[in-house]
């Protein structure tokens, strides 16, 4: 076996790697752009929805914001009454 002509074939094919995965970021980086300019494009009702979606695609972990959006993307409060 010619593990020279191999190991250049290897790294060839490592390179092609980084190459698709450096256009696969960039796509990444323009589609990501796109959803959030859209997200801002959105009407009031729908915001919440939009944020929740750009923090699972951002990976963001959910916080407080995200969990308060989360209960009042209905549009109202939900009031719970102590007995």
């Amino acid at each position: 076996m010619d593990y020279v002509r191999l190991l250049d074939e290897l790294v060839r094919e490592h390179q092609r790697c980084q190459e698709r995965r450096l256009e696969a970021d960039r796509e990444l980086a323009r589609l990501l752009a796109l959803i959030r300019s859209t997200v801002r494009l959105l009407p009031a009702e729908h915001q919440s929805r939009g944020e929740h979606i750009l923090d699972r695609l951002e990976n963001r972990p959910v916080g407080l914001t995200a969990m308060i959006r989360l209960a009042l993307s209905n549009g109202a409060w939900l009031w719970r009454v102590a007995a």
